[in-house]
C-alpha cells in the first residue's frame, strides 16, 4: 500500500469518524470574542462576554477578520481539514520513525478511533469537538 492511499484512509477515517462540527461546543464560547469584536453593541450587558478575559487574542483577531471577509466557515473547515492532514502525517511519521509500515500506522489509527480517539483524564482528544480550536492547532502542531 502506497504512503499518500494510507494517509488519505487514515484522514478519512478520523473525518468520517469523528465528523466535522463549526458552531457548536467549544466554538459557541470562541466565536463571541470575535463577534463582539466586530459588533460591540452584541451582549453588551452579558457578563460572560464583558467581563471574563479571552485568552485566545490571535484566533480572536483572524477569526474576526474572516468574519468580516465573510470567510469564516469555509477558511475553518479548511483550517480542520489541513489539521486533520498535518495531525495524520506526523502520525505516519512518528510510525516509520519507531520502524512500523502504512499498515501498522493503519492500524494504530483503527485502535485509537476504537478508543474513542483518546484515553486518559478527561478522555483528551487532539481534535477536540471536531472543530477548528485554538486548542486543536497547539496539539497538532506539538
Amino acid at each position: 500500500m502506497s504512503t499518500a492511499c494510507a494517509l488519505a484512509l487514515g484522514i478519512s477515517m478520523t473525518l468520517v469518524l469523528r465528523g466535522y462540527q463549526f458552531g457548536h461546543s467549544n466554538h459557541t464560547v470562541y466565536l463571541i470574542d470575535a463577534l463582539r469584536m466586530n459588533h460591540p453593541e452584541l451582549l453588551a450587558n452579558d457578563w460572560f462576554t464583558t467581563h471574563t478575559l479571552q485568552y485566545h487574542v490571535v484566533f480572536t483577531h483572524v477569526t474576526a477578520a474572516l468574519d468580516r471577509a465573510g470567510l469564516t466557515r469555509p477558511a475553518f473547515l479548511v483550517g480542520y481539514l489541513l489539521l486533520a492532514f498535518f495531525m495524520h502525517l506526523a502520525w505516519l511519521l512518528w510510525v516509520r520513525a519507531l520502524g512500523g509500515s502504512n499498515r501498522v500506522y493503519l492500524l494504530s489509527v483503527i485502535l485509537f478511533l476504537l478508543s474513542a480517539a483518546g484515553f486518559g483524564l478527561g478522555m483528551y482528544e487532539f481534535l477536540q469537538d471536531s472543530a477548528f480550536l485554538p486548542s486543536n492547532i497547539a496539539n497538532v502542531a506539538m
